[in-house]
């Protein structure tokens, strides 16, 4: 019924509504000229309605028995955005369309001045094939205009992280936790995808393979080694305040981004120092700072100097290989467990 108020509304000479306040006077109404064209789809047949009896035509398409339903357009899949009824300008801008569940989109809710465009991708991070990649750095698509996913339309293979919307509504990215040396694929079932205004057909551009109708793209995370340790591996004199702080504070910078947490042991130095009675060992790791999460500083241990030539204080430190670590630094020794090396401090 009130699809049919519509189309009556429409059909009525601006005059007969002059003396008439309602709500179709805002924008003003005219009538559809003859020359107007309105596609109906009935079934799978496209239905172009146009000529002198465009008018009585759509209202015969629209006032249909209640035991009758107007077609659905046909699509690649089923989708929200299926038409049953559209209408465009001469321009092919699509001005309004009642889509396959009902609901009527008007002109407002789509991209104002422009003809709707299918979907592809516009790029993809990191590229197809990338290698050497962080593990820190979101994988991320990027459209040619806003679209709604979900984790069945966008994902990681292997991987149940959902995607995320960047604030532009066309960049997704996916905030999965990755791991070293490794291989993913990244997939977008192009046609499942519902599209803010109103096309259906969809294409992966040229950043992502299309496989059978999804878009993929595969990359390859970096593997984590040592690139330098400070102290020096079998560095010897090495200077600081007694009881206080090292001159340069022990560190480790590693090849890629590395995720160590404070405090949780994965990176120690313990001192083994003559106290002028006996053998002290001082196992006090201290807590690891970074700023950009490649080199971590101990910037809590403490400094014993060596108490003279046949008394060297010595220092242990070692970097868990559970955190991913695959690689050690020239110099340092593998343990099987953990990369480890040693100097000693001045007297």
């Amino acid at each position: 019924m009130i699809r049919l108020l519509l189309v009556i509304a429409l059909l009525l000479p601006v005059q007969a509504l002059a003396a008439t306040v309602n709500p179709w006077e805002k924008p003003a109404i005219t009538t559809l000229p003859d020359t107007a064209k309105v596609s109906v789809y009935d079934g799978s047949v496209l239905k172009t309605i146009t000529g002198p009896n465009l008018k009585t035509d759509v209202i015969d398409a629209i006032k249909l028995p209640s035991s009758q339903v107007i077609g659905v357009q046909p699509a690649p899949t089923a989708g929200a955005y299926e038409r049953k009824f559209e209408v465009k300008d001469k321009d092919g801008l699509i001005k309004m369309y009642i889509n396959a569940s009902g609901t009527v989109v008007i002109a407002g809710q789509l991209v104002l001045g422009s003809t709707p465009v299918p979907l592809a991708v516009s790029s993809v991070a990191p590229a197809n094939g990338a290698t050497a990649q962080s593990i820190i750095v979101y994988p991320a698509v990027t459209f040619n205009k806003g679209v709604s996913l979900s984790l069945s339309t966008m994902y990681i293979q292997g991987n149940s992280t959902a995607p995320v919307m960047g604030a532009d509504g066309a960049t997704w990215n996916i905030p999965a936790t990755l791991a070293y040396g490794t291989t993913y694929t990244l997939k977008v079932v192009k046609n499942s995808i519902l599209q803010t205004d109103g096309e259906t057909s969809s294409s992966c551009g040229t950043t992502m393979a299309d496989v059978s109708g999804v878009c993929q793209s595969t990359f390859t995370t970096a593997t984590l080694g040592i690139s330098s340790v400070v102290p020096a591996a079998g560095a010897t004199g090495v200077t600081g305040t007694d009881g206080g702080a090292f001159t340069a504070v022990p560190s480790t910078t590693f090849s890629t981004h590395a995720l160590l947490t404070a405090g949780a042991g994965s990176f120690t130095c313990s001192s083994s120092y003559y106290n002028g009675s006996g053998w002290v060992n001082d196992t006090t790791p201290g807590d690891y700072l970074t700023t950009n999460s490649l080199t971590y500083t101990l910037d809590s241990m403490i400094y014993h100097k060596s108490y003279d030539a046949s008394h060297l204080t010595t220092y242990t430190c070692d970097i868990v290989k559970s955190i991913g670590l695959t690689t050690c630094a020239a110099g340092t020794s593998d343990t099987g467990s953990t990369c480890r090396w040693t100097f000693t401090t001045a007297q």
